[in-house]
């Protein structure tokens, strides 16, 4: 068969298979709490308030959730039976007396449970309850019982009990209610409204320069349009560390103090923690390790004010050095078009997740910066007429030290090395013992660098991935957060963050990653948008969310026109290329999607999450960018291309002035 042909069906088998994963997951697996609604027996819940706040944590008794209320039971021919689900373990109780074997530990709680009532009831008026215990999530039950006139099911009529302390009725199973506080803030519309002389003035700049470069453009100022767009990026990261970094609080940011906690640990004990000694110290260790060193070396010249700049300085170069990864990806793979690195370059500069996670102390950027050189590196090796063995094993050196930085570098390494194998064979016809003699120079380094600690953790907790992820060894290390369940309904809603982004992920997986991609809509992992810390200029961010419609349209449409390459590039291995960009995207995007389903907390889906994308994002907003210029300036439509450019630049400095202004 032509390996075209099998690159083809290799494309659809990676996105049914994953689909169809996705979908049995969460229509199967007990341990995905994911409920679909159902009219005979409908999901209900406890009336908890939307809040952000953590439950479980540091208690080991679980709180009993009692629903019940009154039927009227009058003997017949026929039986009285209950149909339940509940997540998880339920006792069943008639008239406060628990009934024997109406009991179920959870474990199988999809599997509908049916109870005879019958010798329980008594004519008259009974009280049926249930009393349901999850460590995990809210208590759901789904029931319908049969037998009575009318039949009994699972409504708003229900009483809610925590702890036999009435908490009013019950309300239906709904992954997707807004969490009130973020209406104290302002909406993206008044944002724009209030910003509008200053992004009018932008939006002006970039359509008179558009409109007059006819008279000043030229083939040298297009050559040399990257160099000045990385000396402007330049200037300004430096500026936006001095002006805003340096000043922010160290404990600010998502989980900072947990992570410094780390650090902390490695300086005065000398030795790793275990995944349970703390919140966040289930991480791998190289970040930390060089984050102490950081620290300790500042100190060592300049006092505190030193060790603050050394953990300051290890995020913030991480951020920086994402934009020239993001900016050296687009040259690699457009290299006849100059337009290409600079729209990356400035794309990246200014992304929002990239920026705000450049400010907060953790693992993120650092990682990122890692796994983007292996990206570099492997598009090398793809494009390259050979893969060199010096190549490969210095792609296997940056695949260990992410391993030994955070795991998402496992699908940087999987797919990395399923296309240098594909490359291998269908591009290079590297024979079998070649291939495998070259997989073991790929894979030797990461072993030796990380893989040390994978067998500690497996040794240690019968599980190399172990993490935070609210189900450690220990009676007091589970957790979550609302919702603790989802529903379809999650995941085919979106438009909360175009009207309410801040907290915005308590709506929907795709409010989630929108809000979080261009703007700080998780704010730093506070619970409150009213309290937001005032480093950054949330007028001009609110505004972003809107201006960013159109940018995400040109990644989406950059993202398809990749596509075309990968599948139709005459070449072989920009073919290879493409299709590992594009791959490792899918790959990314689609680990946040399930990791949202078998993890359903508000803040999960986070875009920084994802950050290792960011620079397949950035070609994609490049190629984007390119093709609609292009098309516009073949048609001569240079008002048209003009505005496209006027909100370009509005765009790219309502991002960036988030931060600095």
């Amino acid at each position: 068969m032509p390996w075209a042909k099998l690159q083809k069906l290799g494309a659809a088998a990676l996105l049914l298979s994953s689909a169809g994963f996705f979908l049995l997951r969460a229509a199967t697996s007990p341990a995905i709490p994911f409920v679909v609604q159902d009219d005979a027996a409908p999901w209900i819940m406890e009336p908890l308030p939307v809040a952000a706040d953590l439950h479980q944590w540091g208690h080991e008794r679980v709180p009993v959730i009692r629903f019940s209320r009154q039927v009227h039971y009058e003997p017949g021919s026929s039986p009285v039976t209950a149909h339940v689900r509940a997540m998880r373990g339920f006792t069943t109780l008639v008239d406060h007396e628990r009934i024997p074997g109406g009991h179920d530990d959870g474990s199988r709680w999809r599997d509908e449970r049916v109870l005879d009532l019958t010798p329980h009831l008594h004519p008259g008026d009974n009280e049926i309850g249930f009393e349901i215990r999850n460590s995990r999530g809210p208590a759901l039950l789904s029931l319908r019982i049969e037998g009575l006139d009318p039949p009994v099911r699972t409504d708003s009529t229900w009483s809610v009990f925590r702890d036999d302390v009435f908490q009013g009725l019950a309300l239906p199973a709904d992954d997707t209610r807004r969490n009130p506080a973020a209406l104290a803030v302002e909406t993206p519309l008044e944002a724009l409204l209030a910003q509008r002389d200053p992004l009018l003035l932008l939006f002006l700049l970039g359509l008179i320069a558009t409109l007059t470069a006819p008279r000043w453009w030229n083939d040298r100022m297009q050559a040399a349009l990257p160099r000045v767009v990385a000396g402007i990026a330049i200037v300004a990261w430096g500026a936006l560390f001095f002006e805003k970094f340096i000043p922010l609080p160290v404990e600010v940011g998502f989980d900072a103090r947990h992570h410094l906690h780390y650090v902390e640990w490695l300086r005065t004990k000398w030795s790793l923690p275990r995944a349970t000694d703390g919140w966040s110290v289930y991480h791998p260790p190289f970040f930390y390790a060089v984050a102490a060193i950081c620290e300790w070396a500042g100190e060592a010249v300049a006092g505190s004010f030193g060790g603050k700049l050394g953990i300051k300085w290890l995020p913030f170069a991480g951020g920086l050095a994402n934009v020239w990864i993001a900016a050296a990806l687009c040259r690699r793979l457009f290299p006849d078009d100059r337009r290409a690195a600079a729209l990356g370059l400035a794309f990246a500069a200014v992304l929002p997740a990239n920026l705000y996670v450049s400010a907060y102390f953790s693992n993120e950027t650092f990682h990122t910066a890692l796994a983007g050189a292996a990206v570099l590196v492997t598009v090398d090796l793809l494009s390259a007429p050979s893969a060199s063995a010096r190549r490969i094993f210095f792609l296997g050196c940056l695949l260990g030290l992410g391993l030994l930085t955070k795991y998402t570098s496992v699908i940087v390494a999987a797919v990395a090395a399923f296309f240098l194998v594909a490359k291998l064979v269908a591009v290079e016809r590297v024979p079998i013992a070649g291939v495998g003699a070259r997989l073991a120079l790929l894979l030797a380094p990461p072993v030796l660098l990380a893989g040390w600690f994978y067998v500690r953790n497996a040794v240690l907790f019968g599980d190399p991935l172990i993490a935070n992820w609210g189900d450690m060894p220990g009676p007091t290390l589970k957790w979550w957060q609302q919702p603790g369940f989802h529903t379809v309904s999650f995941y085919t809603t979106f438009g909360e963050s175009l009207q309410h982004p801040y907290l915005s992920a308590f709506r929907s997986f795709w409010d989630s990653l929108y809000s979080t991609l261009w703007g700080d809509g998780g704010i730093a992992g506070r619970v409150n948008p009213a309290q937001r810390h005032p480093m950054w200029n949330y007028g001009f961010m609110s505004a972003t969310y809107l201006l960013a419609i159109p940018a995400t349209a040109l990644s989406i449409l950059g993202a398809a026109r990749c596509l075309r390459r990968a599948l139709r590039d005459p070449d072989g291995g920009r073919r290879a290329a493409f299709s590992f960009v594009l791959t490792l995207a899918y790959a990314i995007g689609f680990g946040l999607l399930y990791m949202s389903l078998r993890l359903p907390f508000f803040a999960q889906a986070k875009a920084s999450y994802g950050l290792i994308a960011m620079a397949p994002l950035a070609v994609f907003f490049a190629d984007g960018v390119r093709w609609l210029d292009d098309w516009l300036a073949h048609r001569r439509w240079r008002v048209p291309r003009a505005v496209v450019f006027g909100w370009l630049t509005a765009f790219l400095g309502s991002c960036f002035l988030s931060f600095l202004g």
